[in-house]
């Protein structure tokens, strides 16, 4: 299991004497210390047009877009867990427990196109094998040394079962193994394919920005917006959100506070917002403001662009005029913030998020 990494970017952190420190400060010293990529995280509310955007990311020359959520880096059990209970979080039944369902997300979940809920995903096809699977034993390795057959508590059934052991380690050195295996399982095809700069969207990106900027100082944030209300709207249609306008209300409505209090605690992070209507109504400069931004040497390709009006407004035709005062209500902070109330039509995008 143990073998040859299949990316060597994880041995230089292995005796890395890095003090204790806050984490804004531990950013700027991975920063300085390692040249990582500058990767594009595409991030909104959910139901705000970030597949959309990914969709045409995907086809600039330069960028290498995933073309699904990868579901690995912020989700539970991925990336997120593993950095907290092998550091601040540790127990030696932590990590054995996380590295488990870890390694169960990445080498059967991913792996399976039919399982709930990665159904349609298959991040191994996609990255090719062996070398995903490789790679996720190599980083496993990395993270666990030592595995032995024991029992413990944590675990079901009499007989002996397969342990890792993985060491309590700082912050920023798992910080820092984690970002060179996303890093590299990434860079390998997007290399292959002459890009330059990879992309991931998954829609809370944006409730995670202090945690990707720890892991990669240079990323580089979109934030894909739209009518607060269309958002209620198209939430309502989806098996997995809320199927009443209230609680979808609620939902969207906490999603928001969690932007709030990340654009506040990190507000030197770049981000674009991109409205969702403005892009739609006015392609070429909206792309075009997005090339300035993360700096690209040549523009997008419109002739392809397939964009529709038909879900803008939405709300107005799909919501009950009684659910739509409860909309008015209870959303009018952020319809007022994102630039969408009577007073304001929003189409300055850049000005428009608080």
């Amino acid at each position: 299991m143990r073998g040859n990494p299949t990316y060597d970017k994880t041995k230089k952190y292995r005796n890395l004497h890095i003090s204790s420190q806050p984490v804004r400060e531990r950013v700027q010293d991975v920063n300085s210390q390692y040249n990582f990529s500058s990767p594009i995280f595409i991030g909104g509310t959910g139901r705000s047009g970030t597949t959309l955007l990914q969709q045409i990311l995907e086809k600039h020359p330069e960028i290498f877009c995933i073309p699904f959520e990868s579901r690995f880096i912020i989700d539970t059990p991925g990336i997120i867990d593993l950095v907290h209970h092998l550091s601040d979080g540790w127990t030696s039944a932590n990590g054995d427990m996380v590295i488990r369902r870890f390694s169960r997300l990445m080498l059967i979940d991913l792996k399976r196109r039919w399982t709930f809920p990665y159904r349609g995903f298959s991040l191994s096809k996609f990255l090719g094998e062996p070398f995903y699977s490789q790679s996720v034993r190599a980083f496993i390795g990395e993270l666990a040394p030592i595995t032995y057959k024991g029992r413990t508590a944590l675990r079901r059934g009499y007989l002996p079962q397969q342990i890792f052991h993985a060491p309590k380690r700082l912050r920023t050195e798992i910080i820092a193994i984690c970002a060179a295996f996303i890093d590299s399982l990434f860079s390998q095809k997007m290399k292959k394919e002459g890009k330059i700069v990879w992309a991931e969207k998954t829609p809370h990106n944006i409730l995670h920005i202090g945690f990707l900027t720890e892991m990669f100082p240079s990323a580089r944030f979109i934030n894909v917006y739209r009518d607060p209300r269309d958002i209620v709207a198209s939430l309502l249609t989806k098996p997995w959100a809320p199927n009443d306008v209230r609680s979808a209300t609620d939902w969207l409505i906490s999603v928001y506070e969690g932007c709030d209090e990340q654009r506040r605690e990190f507000p030197d992070v770049p981000i674009f917002n991109l409205k969702l209507e403005a892009l739609v109504e006015k392609p070429e400069a909206e792309l075009d403001r997005l090339v300035d931004f993360l700096k690209l040497g040549s523009p997008f390709d419109l002739s392809s662009l397939n964009l529709t009006k038909s879900n803008t407004g939405r709300w107005i035709t799909d919501i009950e005029p009684s659910d739509q005062d409860v909309l008015q209500e209870r959303l009018s902070n952020y319809i007022e913030q994102y630039g969408y109330s009577d007073k304001s039509t929003g189409e300055n995008s850049e000005n428009t998020v608080g």
